[in-house]
């Protein structure tokens, strides 16, 4: 059930703009340049990865072979 509410959230942030998501969540006075963007979503790639991971785990039909 955990995992399920972890992927949901996750959706919210799937193919959205990092300012969308900020504005979404309330974090308009957070301020990144785009070169502190790439450095956190380098040094952090998992939380791209495993969410993608998950979320297609999640969401596949367990009637699919």
């Amino acid at each position: 059930m955990l995992e399920l509410c972890f992927a949901r959230v996750a959706s919210e942030f799937k193919g959205k703009d990092f300012n969308d998501v900020k504005r979404k969540f309330g974090l308009d006075d957070c301020h990144f340049t785009p070169e502190e963007e790439e450095k956190i979503k380098k040094e952090h790639p998992w939380i791209i990865t495993e969410t993608e991971e998950k979320i297609k785990k999640l969401t596949k039909n367990p009637l699919e072979k």
